[in-house]
């Protein structure tokens, strides 16, 4: 500090850090240029590693296939991975890839299950490990018999059942966060609810003067936010149908919008009528709708936006595969980023955490990218045409897309595998949206339809085609 002959430094120490004794330099520069070197020793604790596996719910395993274990773990003072493995497996039962990711408290696994397994319960123990530190939790299995030689497995892309009731085409869907309930927005200038259980529609929303462009779900709670080209952002009582809230200040197209994770600020991206002039984002608090922070950013069209790191970082996408990460609290300049691919085409930001990126390219290719660490983590192939539209699930493991010659399909990120394939069935496709639970499929229709399909993310290591 200015006119002080004592300061306080803040070291920060990556969790790769090893313990021990380190010498770390010093360097200070005054406004005036001068210049100071010192040296300091410093010593490394190890960290206090505090973390537990919680109890995981009985698994079905489908004999042949992959499945998905699903579980939960208290991090306390830990932050790294945690390497997963199984005990006492018969033989043919394995988790492929089984770590939990750094940070995540709710993991996903894959679990193959080869076909000389007999139907059937087992009981065996999952193991975790990290920093030296072991845990074992029971684990109950239930085989039962899919594929070849078994009884026919569970339905998996199967027309559960199409929605009718929109006059023109469908602009959005979103899943409420139980998975029982679907909002879909059209061009009629209206929002409607839709009971999955009972492919029944439950409300109408109307207040909107134009047409409206997305919709979404809060994932806390029970309210519904729209964005319409009448340029105002609405917030809705998702049981009663009650325009609770209204923003009118916005000028220009809204693209997308995306809640943050507590549900308490709702960020919109705004696309302005006039060339060259930059796009907006604008974000706002939930409970009397206010804006908290606006960003600008270039002339491209922004495609995708997700909060970040507990909710204080804002991630923005353009159509051209470049972005920005925005501080909420204003304190650090932006940081940019960019998908290095060829023609990007359709890019979609992870809902979960907003640390993956997916671009889809002209030549049909679909990469997903990690955008801390500015690395390409996987690269998914099977169309053929352009990739116009890209939508993660809720929980980051699985990826929806449709290309151009209009063929939707699914892949496991897990594995990279196609596990979907949706040919000749639907026609004019506009959105696109993945059930909280990966077990259903949302197809909206410029037809103003809406279409569901059964996803099952156990089952056949083949993926299935339906149509031509």
């Amino acid at each position: 500090p200015a006119w002080s002959d004592t300061s306080t430094l803040e070291i920060t120490v990556l969790q790769t850090a090893k313990p021990g004794k380190r010498t770390v330099e010093i360097v200070a520069v005054a406004v005036e240029g001068v210049r100071v070197e010192t040296k300091a020793e410093v010593e490394i604790e190890a960290p206090t590693v505090v973390w537990k596996l919680l109890p995981i719910e009985p698994v079905s395993l489908f004999s042949p296939g992959l499945n998905r274990m699903k579980g939960r773990v208290e991090r306390g003072g830990y932050t790294g991975a945690i390497h997963l493995e199984l005990e006492n497996a018969p033989s043919g039962i394995e988790i492929v890839r089984g770590a939990i990711p750094p940070s995540e408290s709710e993991w996903y696994v894959l679990m193959r299950c080869s076909k000389g397994v007999a139907p059937g319960k087992y009981q065996l123990q999952l193991v975790g490990e990290a920093e030296g530190v072991r845990q074992v939790v029971p684990l109950s299995l239930q085989v039962l018999p899919g594929g070849p030689g078994g009884p026919p497995a569970p339905s998996f892309g199967d027309q559960a059942l199409t929605l009718h009731g929109h006059t023109k085409g469908v602009t959005g869907v979103a899943f409420s966060p139980e998975g029982k309930h679907l909002v879909s927005g059209s061009l009629d200038h209206t929002l409607k609810v839709w009971n999955i259980d009972k492919g029944q529609e439950v409300l109408t929303l109307t207040g909107h003067k134009a047409a409206v462009q997305c919709v979404d779900y809060s994932p806390v709670g029970k309210r519904i936010a729209s964005a319409s080209l009448d340029g105002t952002v609405k917030l809705w009582d998702a049981e009663s149908g009650l325009n609770l809230l209204t923003y009118k200040a916005i000028r220009g197209n809204i693209r997308t919008m995306s809640f943050s994770r507590n549900g308490k600020n709702l960020a919109v991206g705004i696309e302005r009528m006039a060339l060259q002039e930059p796009y907006e984002v604008k974000v706002l608090e939930t409970e009397r709708f206010q804006q908290m922070s606006s960003f600008q950013g270039d002339t491209s069209r922004v495609n995708s936006l997700s909060f970040m790191l507990r909710d204080l970082l804002l991630c923005s996408v353009n159509q051209d595969g470049k972005g920005r990460i925005w501080d909420l609290s204003g304190r650090m300049n932006p940081r940019s980023l960019t998908v290095p691919m060829g023609v990007c085409t359709s890019v979609c930001l992870d809902p979960n955490d907003g640390r993956k990126l997916a671009a889809g390219s002209s030549d049909g290719t679909i990469k997903l990218w990690s955008i801390l660490r500015k690395e390409e983590l996987l690269s998914l192939k099977g169309a053929s045409e352009s990739v116009l539209l890209l939508s993660f699930s809720p929980d980051g493991t699985l990826l929806a897309g449709v290309s151009s010659d209009q063929v939707v399909r699914v892949w496991e990120l897990t594995m990279g595998a196609q596990i979907l394939m949706l040919k000749g069935r639907i026609r004019e496709v506009s959105s696109l949206a993945i059930s909280p639970d990966g077990k259903a499929l949302a197809v909206g229709s410029a037809d103003g339809t809406v279409t569901i399909w059964g996803l099952r993310t156990v089952g056949s290591l083949a993926p299935q085609m339906i149509g031509d």
